[in-house]
């Protein structure tokens, strides 16, 4: 890959977006799973003993991470694909 190439695709605007989407997706990784273990704790499943309440919220938490994780997987899935359509009409 020429240095022009590289270029063209790491432009500052793509760099930016890719910064700015991992600021606000970790963010929210650690944000979201705490406010829903709470409100689940609180809420949800307080018919249940302590252990089994922390348990549950615990689960829900960490499936908010799994899902989290997945929708910035395909986010980054589709900025790259993006990049090569772009690369694609640029040598067209």
């Amino acid at each position: 890959m020429t240095d022009e190439e590289y270029d063209a695709i790491y432009t500052e605007e793509t760099r930016a977006k890719a910064i700015v989407l991992l600021i606000y997706f970790s963010i929210l990784m650690v944000a979201l799973p705490f406010a829903s273990m709470y409100y689940c704790y609180h809420y949800v499943f307080n018919e249940y003993d302590a252990s089994t309440d922390m348990l549950y919220s615990g689960l829900v938490a960490i499936a908010e991470i799994y899902i989290l994780v997945a929708i910035f997987i395909f986010i980054a899935y589709k900025d790259e694909q993006t990049i090569e359509k772009r690369i694609k009409t640029k040598n067209d």
